[in-house]
């Protein structure tokens, strides 16, 4: 009988070391999360032949600097609206951290007597905010000299991808077994790509551990704060202008559009401000293979399960268990109440789980929900939707500058999201199994006769080690069926 085996294969760079590095790899650790981190994986290798420190030493991508200049074109829309020197807005240019090639895409596309038939072509940079949308989209790659076609000719659907990846990853990895619950039963997982970002040597006996991320290490997402405004806008919008510039696919999974009126990027990582923007209104984000995704974790969690673990099943491949139910900070409703100064609207939100926790907490929420700045009040033309309209009023610009959500149905949708963030933790398991390779962040399971614990599980994390033997951990929570 064969025996079962599980191996890691490597691609360095395009080419694939497999055979080469085969023996001399002791260990092999892949962390798939759902959503909020980035996965990893670490490698660990002995190095007996002194390779490793030498000539096979990983050449992780430099890290690139940061970019020098103002990232808030405010100005320079201002200057185009107004009307300005080539020479003048070349010094706005250079004041930015707009690359050469970019400072020569808006000279080219902007001048008097090629403007009028390039917005013909793209009536969306109609006005200041037009123009500064156009700066925004040519630092995102969006806009060449020579683009003719208008978005609203360009085709988008619920899920969409968006390619704006480019060669060069460091590590695309493997996992594959062999015979693993019987004979001829082989499968494998593929990791994803991934960017070295630190190199350990240690020893004696002379070791190397090498740790890579699926967040591009050669892009500023993590690293550099940044100070930016959206207009008129959507959350997928902001996400592409983000996975641009990060040379990433957007894969963009949200049923329902989340209009912003305005939002700003203020001292934050391009990350951590797509996560939080992604938070408010119950989107997940993570980033994976060279590509960020965005996606609804309430929508993940209706999706069939991938495997059903059985406490009596005589072929049990739990190794060992634990479940948990934690009720401090669950809550059984959420409100959201606020009465904005200027305008004097009154936003209101609310949601009510389904099978409410017998806590019986509610969260009540002062938060500006943020549909208080745009025309439709500045007019009088009415901004609810209930029909209400409101008098005029002035010096709106430093006054309503949060991110829009509709008053009625993207203030409820951010009680729920709060709502989901408070609950998520209340039925949780961690299980180690034998190796697993359905295991994987996003992923539903079943959990048949445990009782009180039985039921559908989504997994959060799931991480696969190999070394001496595989093994599968998965941290994972009930799904809330909201």
């Amino acid at each position: 009988m064969l025996p079962r085996k599980a191996s890691v294969e490597v691609i360095y760079d395009g080419s694939d070391i497999t055979q080469a590095v085969s023996d001399s790899i002791m260990s092999f650790t892949y962390s798939d999360k759902a959503s909020g981190e980035a996965d990893d994986v670490q490698l660990v290798v002995h190095d007996r032949e002194k390779k490793w420190h030498d000539e096979w030493y990983p050449k992780a991508q430099s890290i690139e600097a940061p970019v020098v200049g103002n990232s808030d074109y405010s100005e320079i829309a201002a200057a185009l609206q107004r009307g300005t020197s080539a020479a003048n807005l070349q010094r706005l240019i250079d004041e930015s951290d707009l690359t050469p090639e970019q400072g020569r895409i808006l000279q080219r596309v902007t001048p008097t007597s090629g403007w009028p038939q390039f917005v013909n072509w793209n009536p969306q940079y109609v006005g200041e905010s037009g123009k500064l949308l156009l700066v925004e989209d040519i630092k995102a790659g969006h806009v060449t000299a020579y683009e003719r076609v208008s978005r609203s000719e360009r085709s988008t659907s619920t899920l969409e991808t968006v390619d704006n990846a480019v060669a060069g990853t460091v590590l695309c990895i493997k996992l594959k077994v062999q015979n693993w619950n019987g004979l001829g039963e082989n499968a494998e997982l593929n990791c994803g790509a991934f960017e070295i970002d630190s190199c350990e040597f240690s020893g004696p006996p002379d070791q190397m551990t090498i740790k890579a991320v699926s967040t591009p290490v050669a892009s500023s997402m993590r690293r550099q704060k940044k100070c930016r405004a959206w207009e008129n806008t959507t959350l997928q919008k902001i996400a592409q202008d983000i996975a641009g510039n990060a040379k990433l696919r957007l894969v963009y999974d949200v049923r329902s559009s989340v209009g912003l009126d305005r939002v700003e990027q203020t001292k934050q990582s391009d990350m951590y401000f797509l996560m939080d923007l992604c938070a408010t209104y119950g989107v997940s984000l993570k980033v994976t293979d060279n590509q960020l995704v965005l996606f609804e974790e309430s929508v993940y969690e209706d999706l069939p399960v991938v495997d059903t673990f059985d406490k009596y099943d005589k072929n049990n491949r739990i190794i060992d268990y634990k479940f948990s139910q934690n009720t401090s900070d669950t809550v059984s409703k959420v409100e959201l109440v606020y009465k904005d100064p200027k305008s004097g609207l009154v936003a209101r939100g609310e949601f009510t789980p389904p099978n409410p926790p017998a806590t019986g907490q509610k969260l009540v929420l002062n938060e500006r929900p943020g549909d208080l700045r745009g025309d439709n009040f500045r007019n009088s033309t009415g901004g609810s939707s209930s029909g209400s309209s409101f008098n005029s009023f002035n010096n709106t610009a430093s006054d309503f500058n949060s991110t829009r959500t509709d008053v009625i149905d993207n203030a409820s949708r951010i009680c729920r999201a709060r709502c989901r963030e408070k609950n998520k933790s209340e039925w949780t398991c961690v299980l180690k199994m034998f190796g697993n390779v359905k295991m994987g962040g996003g992923v539903n399971i079943d959990m048949k006769n445990w009782g009180i614990y039985s039921g559908k599980y989504m997994v959060d994390i799931a991480t696969h080690k190999t070394g001496a033997g595989y093994e599968t951990t998965v941290f994972a929570h009930k799904v809330l069926g909201y």
